[in-house]
């Protein structure tokens, strides 16, 4: 990848609630389903909360991880998951978090532990190299707090990231539109333009089940954006040349996403490339 001009920044992320208990406990007979509080999400395992003491361990495994990866691995950063309802998520939203110490209650106390897990691991490979992703508007796995609570929350990180890392690499951020793989209503007045302004004119990435035609217009709209592709990139290892091109992308089959094995022969990594910087090879 570095050959061909590319980057490499690995997503850092913590299960937390929406960890299975039978899985967990296949590798290890006394593990836990771990939280901010005690409140399961909806069908699933009812979790324990963490203590301080926990949130201190796993704030020095995030920052072990991406120094890992940077100067072992040879990643050029890390972007740390605080979005689709994994633990830095649960602690931030009000629907999953419910404790009453300094890690919980008020917008300060909830962003306590995403806050410290970021300078952890800006510390160990700097800030420059440290990308954030959020999904504010997401219902994925039971998030989802008033708009009001919402609104103060991501202000709150943002001010907070933009005063203390000037030179983070960007935030990344999830259209309302889409909850992980679905595209579902907005409400009246959701939009990422609150969060889009308050970050500019620092780099951003947006995300949010792009089309070809979208990137454009997304990028036009915001200043100092990127307009980020997900599955379309699998299908498509063209992507960015169809794009500059206006040449329809080939489907993806979600079928082929997860496999492991001999089956994963046919799809995900067998889609041609056909578009080469100047066009049509």
């Amino acid at each position: 990848m570095h050959a061909k001009g590319s980057f490499i920044y690995l997503q850092l992320w913590f299960q937390g609630r929406a960890a299975s208990l039978k899985v967990l406990q296949a590798d290890n007979p006394a593990a836990e389903v771990v939280s901010a509080s005690d409140v399961p999400m909806e069908g699933g395992d009812k979790p324990r909360p963490l203590t301080e003491a926990e949130l201190a361990g796993i704030t020095r495994d995030y920052a072990a991880a991406a120094r890992a990866f940077v100067e072992r691995a040879g990643g050029d950063g890390v972007e740390i998951h605080m979005a689709n309802g994994y633990l830095l998520h649960q602690f931030l939203d009000t629907n999953a978090n419910r404790r009453a110490d300094r890690y919980g209650g008020s917008v300060p106390n909830r962003a306590r532990f995403p806050l410290e897990v970021a300078a952890a691991v800006t510390a160990a490979v700097g800030p420059s190299k440290v990308g954030i992703r959020f999904a504010p508007f997401t219902t994925f796995q039971g998030m989802g707090m008033p708009k009001a609570d919402r609104e103060e929350t991501y202000l709150y990180m943002l001010e907070q990231l933009k005063a203390a890392y000037p030179s983070l690499a960007y935030i990344h951020l999830v259209e309302p539109r889409i909850c992980v793989s679905d595209e579902v209503d907005v409400a009246e007045g959701d939009s990422l333009e609150f969060l889009t302004e308050a970050w500019a004119p620092r780099p951003i990435l947006l995300a949010g089940g792009y089309k070809e035609a979208d990137a454009e217009p997304i990028t036009s709209a915001t200043p100092n954006s990127v307009a980020v592709y997900g599955r379309a990139f699998i299908s498509n290892p063209d992507l960015v040349a169809r794009i500059k091109h206006n040449v329809p992308f080939t489907p993806y089959d979600r079928s082929t996403f997860y496999l492991v094995g001999p089956e994963q022969a046919e799809g995900y990594t067998t889609y041609p490339v056909v578009y080469g910087p100047e066009g049509k090879l």
